[in-house]
């Protein structure tokens, strides 16, 4: 004897980022040139989340699984960047010069902060890349990028 069950299979921890196709499309401008962003952002919200999808299928680190590391660990960092770097002035994080450094490299090994000549100095360090990001508080609370070792 044989029975048939139907299921779903949900994330459940998905990305708020990615709930939305439009906002997840939205978020591809790190990654994408604005022709290749223009093209995913055409079309009905089947045919963009399809785009979306077939950007990251070669991308994915486990290609025999339905779970795509790859595009879960990008938008994990975009909803990082987005809630823990805005500013009163900067409602998106992500969109500010740490958010950009974080959604594309991931969180820093190091960070140190200073402040000197009454400036505030912040460190980023990524052993694995041999990078060294220093931001400068400018006004309001907004972190410039100023330099890259």
């Amino acid at each position: 004897d044989t029975q048939k069950t139907s299921f779903e299979v949900m994330w459940e921890d998905i990305p708020l980022s990615l709930k939305n196709v439009e906002f997840a499309v939205k978020y591809m401008y790190y990654l994408l040139t604005d022709e290749q962003l223009d093209e995913m952002s055409s079309g009905n919200e089947a045919k963009k989340f399809a785009k979306l999808l077939a950007y990251w299928k070669p991308r994915d680190p486990t290609p025999n699984t339905p779970y795509n590391e790859a595009m879960a660990e990008y938008f994990r960092r975009i909803d990082y960047a987005f809630f823990n770097f805005q500013t009163i002035r900067e409602r998106d994080g992500s969109k500010t010069e740490r958010g950009k450094i974080y959604v594309l490299y991931g969180p820093p090994d190091s960070i140190e902060s200073s402040l000197a000549n009454g400036t505030t100095t912040e460190t980023w360090k990524y052993s694995k890349l041999n990078k060294t990001f220093i931001f400068s508080i400018v006004s309001n609370g907004i972190y410039k990028l100023m330099e890259i070792q």
